[in-house]
Order: structure tokens, then C-alpha cells, then sequence
């Protein structure tokens, strides 16, 4: 560095975001901004992988949003995506082949609306979705024989059912009208007996069941506004022991709960929960609350959580919105090492893993009115919007740093240099900047690595490395004065992703 009494520290930002907190008191590898980032590598972090266009653009006509999305497979191993329309219409997809097939009887129609959300459920072969209002069953033949109701040879399933699991050989549904969980006769998704086969879940506390989910040998119920419930199986022929009343902390919607290998993790409509079925349920939400509520006011019934196992990701997803990019945002919690939050950029209403060469991996369904099926975490960019490639804009940003956190007990200091080891491949361009006392002195340095070209400060030409070598840079200053000072590093330009593996930043006191 210039000055001999310059003192260095290394950041690794990998911490993660905090946008809850003030942006002077957070920890040293926390950020402000932490957008399309990806945590997954612990002390390091990445530019995020985008999504592949199964097919662009698969609603004929356009102008409809999908309203959920579901791997049904049969036990015969076949596999189709299935969805429903807001126009009334459900949909399925061969083998991800990229073309949605209508199979909606002639003269089946129901009443719907664009921010409706299906359930979907499989009990011997036969698929059942419920949505509030609609029902619908269908048997996984290429034959239309969708129905938009369910019929059964005795009884019929609950009206108004909104949420539908499958646990000990039966189909469970809760419904938006009443405090009671329903269940069918064993091994039959069809025969229903409303009358006697049922149990209440919660308290006259104004709570309603929201969603259902099954772990091992038990089901759980989460009310909203309040409640989260244990049903007990019995040992006999009366199906239900008891229902155990565990937490205080409820679910508002289906969708707003998953699993994982760590527990339970769901959305409260205030926060994100982890539960590992045992202890206290643990807010892990803390570091994104206040954005998260601003995101998801008045919409709190569309939040979607999912799981991504090949991450160990929490998707926290708020897909529609007024129509700004401001409200299509996926907050992602990294739960290996420690929870460390991220946002990114991806318009997207529900997500299912399906089997691509042998692995289960992520797609999801797009909010917008074309119906876009796109792979997750496979490509250099967005997908596709009127044919154009959609670059993905990575950006961090760190905390304000005073000397203090060098350890200087001057009230300013100089900013002496900046050292980042970049690993990437191909062509790409990161810009690290910094910017002094709460936005004033704002300066940014490019670090590219271009064909032909060269690596600033490295002289090395940029396609006689990649292969994952790492290239360190270092940016020297003077007279840059601060009593605040914050970083940045971002990937508005190249496609291609990158990974920074640490930041050292030396400064020297003022009076030198």
C-alpha cells in the first residue's frame, strides 16, 4: 500500500443482507444492498446464476397469469408440469417438452381471478387441486377429463377448500370457512364424509386454518393470524389422538410454508420462521423485516416459500405487485453456516423441482401474463423479454465504516487502498467503488477480464487465464478522505457470473 502506516482489514461481506438495521451500527460483513448475490459458498460471494426458457411465451392468447405449479407424477414413473390459468383453465406439460396442453373439458368453466393460488394434491394416481372457491380432479390421461368439481360415490369434499395434503393414505383439506380439518376415507380421494370425518384445529381466537403440511408421523396446521397446530395420529380406527397447539405463530396463506432438512421455515406475515419440530420456533427474518413488509403489504396471501435443496436456500417470493420491479423480488436465506439473506430480481409466482438427466432441479413460473416455464439457477441471463437476452444486475454494497473499524482513534482517516481476488471465467467486467461520507466523493474502478484485453493492474491478457484463476487487483489512492465510508461491488454489464473471495481495504489516520 502507499502509506507505511496504512492499516488493512479483510471483508468478505458474506454475512450477507441487512436492511433492518442502521447502516452505521451492522456487522462488518453484513450489506445494505446484497441484489442478486449468491451466499451459497461460505466467505465468499457470487454473482447468481439466472433462469432458461423452457419455452417463451406459451400462452395462446396471452394475457393470463398462472395460479400455481405442480409436479404430479404417477407410479408408473410418468411425470407432467400441471398449472391452472386465470382464465379458468388448467394446463399440463409432457416430460418438460415446453408445450403447455389445454385439458379443460369443453363447457368446464369456473370463476376465478389473477391472484388465485392452487393446491395440488396425489392420492392413488389421481390429482386434486382446490383454490378457495374451485376443485378439480384429473386422472393423468392424455384423454381431457379434467372436472371442475369433485365427485365422490358418497359424500363430497369440503366447500371452500384452500389447502390439500396427502398423510396416512388419505387426502386432508382445511377450508376459508371454518376452524375444522377434513379428511377422506382411506385410500380413496373421492369418498368423503364431511358430516363425521372432520376435527377442530385452534381456538375461538378469530384464527383460521391456512395451510397444511405433513412431517413423518405428523400433520401441522398453520392458523393466521395467529397458531401453529400438531395433529397426533391415533392408535386405533378414530384416525386423530389429538391436536397439540405449539407456537403462537401463525401462516397467512398455503403457500407460505415449506420444508427443509432443518426444520419447518415459513412466512408469518410479519417475518420468516424457522422450527425444527422440537424446540421454540426461531425468527430468522429479523435482518429483512422492515423490506420485506413494505413488499408485502396487502399481499401477504401470495407470498410463496420453497426450499432449494442443491443451495440449502430458503425462496421467500412476493410475485405480484402493482406492475413495478419493486414488488417481484425473491428474498433467498442461505441456512448452511448460518442464515444469510440476499434478494433477487426474479419475477416468479410458485416453483416445483422437476427431473432433468437424473436430477430434481428448480423451475418456476412467472408472474407476468405469458405463461413463461423457465429452469432456475441454469443461465448467464433472465430468460427472454421480446426476444432480447436479459442481463442479471449483481450489486453489493457494504455498511458505513468509520476509522473506528480499523481500530484508529482518529475522527477521519484516508482511504489508502482497495486488493479484490476475482475468480470467474470467460469475458466479464466487476466494478468496485466506494463512496465517502453518507454519498459525497462517490469513485468506481473497473476490473475486467475480456478477450484480448488486458486485466487492469495485472498486465495479464484477459483470455490467457479463466479456467477459475483467481486474479487479484489492487487499486491505490490518495487524498481520499473520509469520515464514512462505504463499498460496492457490482455486475451491471457482462452476463457471465463471477466470485469475489475477499476485499482488502487499507486506510491511514489523518494526521499522516
Amino acid at each position: 500500500m502507499v502509506n507505511s502506516q496504512a492499516v488493512g482489514k479483510v471483508f468478505n461481506f458474506a454475512k450477507g443482507l441487512n436492511s433492518d438495521s442502521n447502516a452505521t451500527v451492522i456487522d462488518e460483513n453484513e450489506t445494505t444492498v446484497c441484489q442478486d448475490i449468491e451466499l451459497s459458498n461460505p466467505n465468499q460471494f457470487s454473482k447468481r446464476k439466472g433462469l432458461a426458457d423452457v419455452k417463451a411465451y406459451v400462452w395462446s392468447p396471452t394475457g393470463n397469469t398462472a395460479q400455481g405449479l405442480f409436479r404430479y407424477r404417477l407410479t408408473d414413473g410418468t411425470e407432467y408440469a400441471v398449472t391452472n390459468r386465470s382464465d379458468g383453465k388448467f394446463y399440463k406439460m409432457d416430460s418438460l417438452d415446453g408445450t403447455w396442453d389445454d385439458r379443460t373439458p369443453t363447457g368446464v368453466t369456473y370463476s376465478t381471478t389473477a391472484t388465485a393460488r392452487w393446491e395440488y394434491a396425489v392420492l392413488n394416481d389421481l390429482l386434486v387441486g382446490v383454490e378457495g372457491t374451485n376443485q378439480i380432479q384429473w386422472d393423468g390421461s392424455t384423454e381431457t377429463n379434467e372436472t371442475a368439481t369433485l365427485s365422490g360415490a358418497s359424500g363430497s369434499p369440503p366447500a371452500g377448500a384452500i389447502d390439500v395434503e396427502e398423510w396416512l393414505d388419505k387426502l386432508w383439506m382445511i377450508t376459508n370457512a371454518n376452524t375444522f380439518i377434513y379428511w377422506s376415507k382411506a385410500k380413496n380421494p373421492l369418498l368423503w364424509e364431511t358430516l363425521n370425518d372432520n376435527t377442530p384445529i385452534g381456538y375461538a381466537d378469530g384464527s383460521l386454518p391456512k395451510c397444511v403440511k405433513k412431517s413423518g408421523n405428523y400433520l401441522y396446521v398453520w392458523s393466521y393470524p395467529t397458531g401453529l397446530y400438531r395433529v397426533i395420529p391415533a392408535q386405533d380406527d378414530s384416525i386423530v389422538a389429538r391436536v397439540v397447539r405449539i407456537s403462537e405463530t401463525g401462516a397467512p396463506c398455503p403457500k407460505a410454508v415449506t420444508h427443509t432438512p432443518y426444520g419447518f421455515v415459513w412466512y408469518s406475515g410479519e417475518s420468516v420462521w424457522l422450527w425444527d419440530e422440537n424446540g421454540a420456533a426461531q425468527d430468522i427474518g429479523e435482518p429483512i423485516r422492515d423490506e420485506l413488509n413494505s413488499i408485502t403489504a396487502g399481499k401477504k396471501d401470495e407470498v410463496v416459500v420453497t426450499y432449494n435443496p442443491q443451495k440449502n436456500q430458503v425462496w421467500v417470493a412476493v410475485p405480484y405487485g402493482s406492475g413495478t420491479t419493486a414488488n417481484n423480488r425473491v428474498f433467498v436465506a442461505t441456512l448452511k453456516g448460518g442464515v444469510r439473506w440476499a434478494k433477487y430480481t426474479i419475477s416468479a409466482n410458485d416453483f416445483a423441482f422437476f427431473e432433468t438427466s437424473g436430477v430434481d432441479e428448480m423451475y418456476c413460473m412467472e408472474s407476468g401474463l405469458d405463461g413463461q416455464f423457465q429452469e432456475v439457477l441454469t443461465g448467464d441471463n433472465d430468460g427472454l423479454v421480446a426476444g432480447i437476452k436479459q442481463s442479471i444486475d449483481g450489486q453489493l454494497m457494504s455498511k458505513w465504516f468509520s476509522p473506528a473499524d480499523w481500530g484508529l482513534g482518529s475522527r477521519s482517516a484516508y482511504l489508502d487502498g482497495i486488493q479484490i481476488i476475482v475468480t470467474a471465467d470467460g469475458d466479464w467486467n466487476v466494478n468496485i467503488g466506494f463512496e465517502r461520507d453518507f454519498g459525497g466523493g462517490a469513485a468506481q474502478y473497473t476490473i475486467n477480464q475480456n478477450s484480448g484485453g488486458f486485466i487492469i493492474g495485472t498486465n495479464v491478457i484477459g483470455d490467457a487465464i479463466g479456467g477459475g484463476t483467481d486474479i487479484t487487483h489492487e487499486q491505490r489512492f490518495k487524498g481520499k478522505s473520509f469520515e464514512y465510508i462505504r463499498f460496492f461491488v457490482e455486475n451491471k454489464i457482462a452476463d457471465q457470473t463471477f466470485t469475489i473471495k475477499s476485499i482488502r481495504v487499507a486506510v491511514a489516520p489523518r494526521w499522516v
